[in-house]
């Protein structure tokens, strides 16, 4: 995007990977850092009919781990890419005062 004040206009143009192909989130939910260390992550959104969601997944859910990896090392931005693939992933989280396993399924890109 271009700015061009004199004229008063925005110039909108394609970026040199604007054809290429994108990576999509196949779970359905947005996580987030929920401490100023950025090492507690939590779900934020959970896509109605998504697998997230056919899982019993909920906002607020707090990640301990995913496939046996430590959330707080995986940070949000891992969680997110774990699940760009199709697979099977087994999630540890808190609820309250509960600890849960959840088993998620993803198979292909939501959008």
């Amino acid at each position: 995007m271009s700015l061009d004040y004199p004229h008063q206009r925005a110039i909108l143009e394609p970026a040199s990977n604007f054809a290429e192909p994108w990576e999509s989130d196949n779970g359905g939910a947005i996580f987030h850092a929920t401490d100023s260390s950025l090492k507690t992550v939590s779900i934020g959104h959970v896509l109605d009919d998504s697998p997230v969601a056919a899982s019993g997944l909920k906002e607020g859910d707090v990640i301990f781990s995913a496939n046996g990896q430590k959330a707080s090392s995986l940070g949000v931005d891992g969680l997110r890419r774990l699940f760009y693939s199709p697979g099977n992933y087994h999630l540890e989280v808190q609820r309250g005062q509960k600890t849960l396993e959840v088993d998620v399924t993803t198979t292909a890109p939501l959008y």
